[in-house]
């Protein structure tokens, strides 16, 4: 027989009129984390308030068995306009765990499998390493960019786009700028970026920041057709 049970990991979400919904309970945190995700995947079509990731000692009597792992509270996502949750409401890291953010790509391109991948799960690109930026304006989101990370010193900048009405305004290169603290301060030796020739203005603002085309050696996106690269100090 195993080792008995020490804690376990319970995964629950409490509705706008009080009531709580338990999900199970889990001998892994990773375990009660998926079924927590899987479940906040439909939150835009519940009234939801709040979920948790509650861990409990076995054997211990009363509240001191019990310790909140971590609490998100329902919000309106300020991109997609869901009700849903966000893992970081004070930086706006992007864990929007709705369905697609995905207008700003359909404005001039169809959505693609990649895009899909990306888009549908942006709490793997930031578990993963990498980073979702917003540039808000009166605590709503006009533009953002992704970092994804690609190995230990590479990031691809993608996703990058900002409201039309707030363009030309300087907003691409503050997100810009924080894509290029966020690759230093994680020690990268290189961006890069998978773009399309016809987006001339996007182009002019990789140009300024020094990044440089390179062959084109990714598949990634059937509308790329320009790949650019920055090397970093």
């Amino acid at each position: 027989m195993g080792e008995p049970l020490q804690r376990v990991f319970v995964p629950s979400v409490t509705e706008e009129d009080g009531g709580t919904i338990g999900l199970g309970c889990f001998s892994s945190e990773d375990t009660a984390w998926q079924v927590l995700r899987a479940f906040l995947k439909k939150s835009e079509q519940m009234l939801l308030e709040s979920s948790s990731v509650v861990i409990w000692d076995v054997d211990i009597v009363g509240e001191e068995a019990m310790t909140v792992l971590s609490t998100m509270h329902c919000r309106d996502c300020p991109v997609c306009k869901r009700r849903t949750f966000w893992m970081d409401l004070e930086s706006y890291s992007a864990m929007c765990t709705g369905n697609a953010c995905e207008a700003w790509i359909e404005e001039s391109w169809h959505l693609e499998d990649s895009d899909k991948k990306d888009l549908l799960n942006p709490d793997k690109i930031v578990h993963n390493g990498g980073q979702v930026f917003f540039a808000l304006e009166d605590q709503k989101a006009i533009g953002t960019v992704a970092m994804i990370k690609s190995s230990d010193d590479r990031f691809e900048l993608a996703k990058m786009t900002v409201q039309e009405y707030c363009r030309g305004n300087g907003v691409a290169n503050m997100l810009m700028d924080e894509c290029l603290k966020f690759a230093k301060e994680n020690k990268a030796k290189e961006i890069f970026l998978i773009s399309n020739d016809s987006l001339r203005i996007a182009r002019n603002l990789y140009d300024k920041y020094g990044f440089k085309e390179v062959d084109l050696d990714s598949k990634k996106y059937d509308r790329g057709n320009v790949k650019m690269r920055l090397t970093l100090d």
